[in-house]
């Protein structure tokens, strides 16, 4: 019965800690994740395609700052 109580034990315990690390990521990680890169600003603006879903239920505004003219990066893009 001690090594059924063991791991019993052990199970709790490794529960315990992967609720405990999902709860900090969805409170602590997750809104920072949903705007990586993006200032307060650039969260916040209505972008082109807003318009196509006017209440989602998540929205996330991801960004990089690229040092370098826009005419030297357009073709990257398209």
């Amino acid at each position: 019965m001690g090594k059924v109580s063991s791991w019993m034990n052990t199970l709790a315990i490794v529960s315990g800690a992967v609720t405990g690390l999902g709860a900090a990521y969805w409170c602590a990680g997750r809104p920072w994740h949903r705007r990586w890169g993006a200032d307060a600003d650039e969260a916040t603006v209505f972008w082109p395609g807003d318009d196509l879903l006017p209440r989602p239920l998540v929205s996330a505004t991801h960004a990089i700052t690229i040092q370098a003219p826009p005419d030297r990066v357009w073709p990257w893009l398209v």
